[in-house]
């Protein structure tokens, strides 16, 4: 059919939105979270800290392999497979009462945000825009810096239901937000 707006702006907000989303909850929102986890579970902050680590870690050695992934099965599959893995890394850490199921929840979890941000929309992007590239990739980038100043809404919701509904609510949010996103993502026109 006929569209007045050209089809890669669409997998560039798809980006954008699970950019936000995943910035919003566990890159910046990882500040919200501390005191409320660590005061429940009685850890210190550099025990909860590890899994900040961890996400850097486990993100810089899986991302080869997603971009391998990528070029293998395109990235709507890695996408959608990506935000499943995000889900379920909230979901685990919503539930966990360990600090090893903490850290293994953040391993999904980090798997899985590498899967949906990044690489995949890098790929698809990069092959559908032909010109304005540079103003595509400035755009699809621009989530996090959205979702910086929202921190407090975070923290008052963490308040209003507490730390381990809002991250099971959350993983019903990742999936409202990142399967969309990978149902758009197509690797280049056809």
């Amino acid at each position: 059919g006929f569209c007045l707006i050209f089809y890669g702006w669409f997998i560039v907000i798809g980006h954008m939105a699970t950019h936000f989303f995943i910035a919003y909850a566990f890159i910046y929102g990882m500040s919200a979270f501390i005191g409320p986890i660590t005061d429940h579970m009685g850890w210190s902050h550099a025990e909860f800290s590890f899994a900040t680590s961890l996400h850097v870690f486990v993100g810089s050695l899986s991302a080869p392999l997603i971009g391998i992934l990528v070029d293998k099965y395109g990235p709507r599959k890695i996408v959608l497979v990506g935000a499943l893995a995000t889900a379920l890394g909230m979901i685990i850490i919503s539930s966990m009462n360990t600090l090893t199921v903490f850290y293994f929840g953040f391993f999904v979890l980090t798997v899985g945000t590498t899967a949906t941000v990044g690489i995949p929309f890098v790929t698809a992007v990069a092959n559908w825009f032909k010109q304005l590239r540079g103003r595509a990739m400035g755009v699809m980038f621009a989530g996090p810096t959205i979702a910086g100043p929202l921190i407090p809404l975070l923290v008052w919701i963490i308040d209003q239901i507490g730390w381990r509904k809002t991250i099971a609510y959350g993983s019903f949010l990742s999936l409202v937000v990142n399967v969309p996103a990978g149902i758009i993502v197509r690797h280049r026109p056809e």
